[in-house]
């Protein structure tokens, strides 16, 4: 996707059924939570993460947690600007952003 999170995140809506289904696979009793790790700095993770917590709220009140993790800094500047954008987005359809830094 070449660092296109506005694309990621089209991509993400118009295949959320096939991700709902997935999640309806998965063998679980009880759920107390949901995590969403993710790449920031690249398009389609990072595009298509807020989009996948957007629809966990809203079809259930486990909390929605997502894990960023950064790019290397040595990755270039593009990807430091799609991080700075999904961050934003991100941050604001999760409970908690916690965030990994490659670097340290």
């Amino acid at each position: 996707m070449g660092a296109d999170n506005e694309l990621g995140a089209e991509i993400a809506e118009e295949y959320i059924d096939e991700v709902q289904g997935a999640i309806d696979n998965i063998p679980v009793h009880e759920v107390d939570a949901f995590l969403i790790i993710t790449g920031m700095g690249g398009g389609s993770e990072s595009g298509g993460a807020p989009v996948v917590a957007k629809h966990l709220k809203r079809i259930d009140t486990e909390p929605v947690d997502g894990l960023g993790i950064l790019p290397r800094s040595d990755e270039g500047g593009i990807y430091t600007l799609t991080t700075a954008r999904s961050f934003l987005t991100f941050v604001r359809e999760v409970n908690n952003l916690m965030v990994f830094d490659t670097d340290s």
